[in-house]
This record gives structure tokens, sequence and C-alpha cells, in this order.
């Protein structure tokens, strides 16, 4: 307790300093002021809101799973005791060049009695590429009913995985109950900040499960969103909506693998058959390789035997060229010796045609001088001498026309063996080879050679012939005259 003199000290400082203390007053009752409404419009602003939440049917629990939600998800949250309406929602974050720069749009499905819309203008969508847009975001961006509103993929990923349409038309202006203040959340493309929302029909989406799944308790509505019992409510709801959760978690997991297990399934069957395949492959390659190298070794082996008959045909070859060159010089020496036989057959024909001349002579002076007999008997004589000389002559003649024909009958003899010969090459040829001989090189080059040589010794024989008949014609004449000229000593004789 202050004494006397204390409190007289404390108003002695109050009036040197009033306007201190007066302004320190006034703040602190002005907070208590301040205070005192917060704390008296506190239910009031909670009634409100709750109103708002009952008359809008906002939603009580949001549901999210990892790998969506289905139909099927959607019925089961719906069938809990207490869930009055479950609603999936489809959602996606895109961009859209609104002003100066992308901005990122939250797009979202129309639903039924949970978060209504809350028209100002327009109409709710009817087709896939209608929406309804947030009021805020066309107040910012200057957009009306009819304008259109283009949008594009802010990941990797195709637009089409989520939506239907890029491009939609907007028939409506609103606002949801699901955002109470200026900011529209956040997001992990474009700039990071939602500029706005759409709202478009379930039927824009191609997404194959929801994004999320809104869950609605009508006995919540008896209750201040405020209160404890609500939150005891909420509590109570959350614990069996988890306690399904297990179970539907499997079963979302189980349909969201499946076809990647028909594709794991398709794949590894597509594997074994490939598998199979590049083995059967590579069997049909073996087989080709080892065919192949069967192929190249007979290849080799046919090369081979080529060559050895290349190397024989080469020899062969040698062989009849030499053979046809001493057939040659055979054959030019036979021709120098049959023309020195003509040469001397001619002599000796002019020589015996000289003699036939004598003879006759002889003979006429025998007919006319029979009277002289000595002179008869001398020209008898010398005709018998003749006679003898042209024999003589006519024996070298037939010596040489023989030894010309012995030697055309050794040419003649050399050749049929060579023909003879060539023939069976010829036929060994063909059982070898199995074609003609006349592909063969040295055997049609051999055959040539005895063709030419065949010929030279035909026109040799034929050069003989008209000889042999002229020496025949003479030799008959000799054995006339001779025959006369024993007539004539006959007659000498006899008188």
């Amino acid at each position: 307790m202050m004494s006397r003199g204390q409190w007289k000290d404390f108003f002695v400082e109050v009036k040197k300093s009033m306007s201190r203390y007066l302004s320190i007053l006034f703040m602190v009752a002005l907070g208590v002021c301040f205070f005192t409404g917060l704390r008296s419009s506190e239910p009031d602003m909670q009634q409100s809101l709750d109103a708002f939440m009952d008359q809008t049917g906002f939603l009580n629990i949001r549901v999210m799973g990892t790998y969506g939600m289905t139909e099927n998800d959607v019925m089961a949250l719906g069938a809990i005791k207490g869930v009055t309406d479950a609603e999936g929602m489809y959602t996606v974050d895109v961009l859209s060049d609104l002003g100066d720069s992308p901005k990122v749009i939250h797009v979202q499905s129309l639903t039924g009695e949970i978060n209504q819309l809350e028209l100002k203008e327009g109409r709710l969508p009817e087709s896939p590429d209608e929406c309804v847009v947030d009021s805020a975001l066309a107040s910012t961006f200057k957009l009306h009913l009819g304008d259109r509103i283009t949008v594009y993929s802010g990941t990797h990923d195709d637009l089409g995985e989520s939506l239907g349409n890029d491009t939609f038309i907007i028939t409506g202006i609103g606002s949801s109950p699901e955002y109470l203040t200026f900011e529209r959340g956040t997001s992990s493309i474009g700039t990071g900040s939602i500029a706005g929302f759409i709202a478009v029909d379930k039927s824009s989406f191609t997404a194959p499960a929801y994004t999320q799944v809104y869950v609605r308790a009508e006995m919540l509505d008896e209750y201040n969103c405020f209160s404890d019992e609500y939150a005891e409510i909420i509590e109570e709801l959350t614990d069996r909506i988890e306690a399904i959760s297990g179970e539907r978690c499997e079963i979302r997991f189980a349909e969201a693998t499946e076809e990647a297990r028909d594709k794991l399934a398709e794949g590894k069957q597509e594997l074994a058959d490939a598998r199979a395949e590049a083995k059967k492959q590579f069997e049909e390659a073996r087989k080709q390789i080892a065919d192949g190298k069967a192929k190249i070794e007979d290849g080799w082996a046919e090369l081979n035997a080529s060559i050895e008959q290349l190397n024989a045909g080469r020899l062969d070859y040698e062989q009849g060229l030499k053979a046809f060159n001493d057939g040659l010089a055979q054959i030019t020496e036979g021709e120098r010796q049959l023309e020195e036989v003509k040469k001397l057959l001619a002599e000796k024909e002019a020589e015996l045609e000289a003699g036939k001349k004598q003879i006759a002579d002889g003979w006429a002076q025998y007919n006319a001088g029979l009277v002289e007999l000595e002179a008869a008997k001398t020209q008898i004589a010398e005709g018998e001498e003749q006679l003898a000389s042209l024999e003589r002559m006519l024996s070298v003649a037939e010596a040489a026309y023989n030894q010309a024909a012995e030697r055309w009958e050794t040419q003649k003899a050399d050749l049929d063996a060579q023909q003879k010969e060539l023939d069976e090459d010829k036929a060994a040829y063909e059982a070898e080879n199995g074609g003609s001989w006349e592909e063969s090189p040295l055997l049609s080059l051999r055959q040539a050679m005895l063709n030419n040589q065949a010929q030279t010794i035909a026109r040799l024989e034929e050069e003989l012939a008209p000889l042999r008949a002229s020496m025949e014609e003479t030799k008959a004449t000799v054995e006339e005259s001779r025959r006369q000229l024993e007539d004539g000593k006959a007659q000498y004789e006899a008188g």
C-alpha cells in the first residue's frame, strides 16, 4: 500500500507529463474496446460462416489417393455410416497465356450438391468445350461471356491425358465456396501461384480416375463448424474412412497396375516369343553358316580340282602343241619330198617320152629297113639298151613313189593314232565334267590341229593319185614297148 508521500509524487509526475499519460490511457482503452468487439463478434462471424457452409453444401472431408479415386471408391465412401453424399472431382493445373505472362489455371469438374458454384453471370457448362470462369480471374483479365480460354500443359505430360479440349468457351462467371479469400492456392507448375479457376463438365476430362472425393455429412449441419462436437464427428468419420483405406488402396493399386501387369505379361510373352524367334533365326543362321562353309569347302575343292585340270590341260596343251609342231614339220618334210618325187617323176616322164619316141623311131627304122639287118640289129640292141635304161628310170621313179607313199601311210597312221587318243580324251572329259568336249579349249585346239594335218595328208593323197596313174600308164607303155621289141626280135630272128 502506497504512503501519502508516494501518492503525492505520483500526481506530481502525472501533472508534469499529462499528455503522455493521456496517450497511454487512450491506447489502452482503444485496445480493450477492439478486443472486446472481436470477442463479441466472434460468435456472429462463426455463425455466419457456418450458415454459408451449410447453404453452399461445403465439403466436410476431402479424400485423396496416390493412384486417384474411382467410382467404386466414391461408392465405398458414400456407404460409410454418417456420410450423406460423396462426389468425385477431377482437377488439373494448366497454363494459359493471360496478360503478359503464362498464368496457372486450376481446372476442376463441376459438382452436384457439394461445394456448389455461385453464378454471377451466365449459365453452367453443358458441353465439354464450355466452362465457368472464376469471377476474380474474369475481373483481373477482362474476361466476358463468350470469350475463349486456351490452356496447355505445364509439364512434359500431354494435355490430352487429362483434358479432351484445350480451348473452352466462357458460359458463366462465378465463385466457389472453396475459395474464401483472394488466394487461390499454389501449384507445382508455372510461377507456383494459381491465378484462378475454371469449372468444366466432367465429360471434358479424359483422366481414368478422380483426383479427389468430396465427402459431406448432413448431420454436421446441426453443429457449428467451430464447435467441439463438430470436430469429434469429423474425427469419427475420418477414422471410418481410414478403416477402409487399406482395402480400397489395395484394390485401387491392383486396378491401377492391372494394365501395367497386363502390359508386363504381354511384354514377357513378346520377349519369350522374340527369344524363341531369335533362337530359331539363330539356328537357321547357324545352319546357313554351316551350309555356307560346306559350300565354300566344296567350292575350294572344285577350285583345286579345276586348277589341277587346268595344269593337266596346260600340260596336254604343251604336249599337243609339240606334237602339232612335230607333225607340221613332218608334213613340211613330206611336202618337200613329194615335190622332189614329183620333179623326179616329171624328169622320168620326159625321159620316158623321149624313150617312147626313140622306140617309135626305132620301130619305124626297123620296119622301113629290114633290108639293112645289121643296122636294124644294131638299132634293136640300142632299143633294148634304151628300154633297159627306161626300165631302170621307171624302177627309180617307182621306188621314189613307193617311199613317198610309205611316208604318207606312216603319217596317216600317226594321224589316226592321235585322233584315237584325242577321242578317248574327249570321252574322258565328257564323263568327268558332264558337258561337251568342245567346252575344253585344249581339246578343241588339238582337234583343230589334227584336222589341219588330215587336210594336208588328203592333199598329198590327191597329188599322189595322178602320179601313180601316170606311172602305171608309163609302166604299161614300157611293157608294150618291150612286147613290140620282143616281137621285132622274133621277126628279126625269123627273118
